[in-house]
């Protein structure tokens, strides 16, 4: 036995296409947009300065490092010269 739904009371008024007006975006929404753009981008850059500087200071202190511990060591004289030249 076969269950007949009714049929739907509501208009086809309660779903209107938006209007030219709607469709288009407000100067505020779009300003907002490039804003929140604006700030992403810049972070990222950022970050990857702050992650390329942080490299470059470990890579530095390892260089020391290795210059320091060459002092007492005879065997890396060589590696002394090269970063005292810096």
């Amino acid at each position: 036995m076969k269950q007949q739904h009714p049929k739907s009371q509501t208009t086809q008024i309660l779903f209107q296409e938006p209007t030219a007006e709607e469709m288009q975006s407000k100067p505020g929404s779009v300003f907002s947009n490039i804003c929140a753009i604006l700030l992403i981008a810049s972070s990222v850059f950022a970050l990857v300065c702050m992650l390329r500087s942080c490299a470059n200071e470990a890579e530095t202190q390892a260089v020391q490092a290795h210059a320091y511990n060459a002092k007492f060591s005879k065997t890396d004289s060589a590696l002394v010269q090269v970063v005292e030249a810096r």
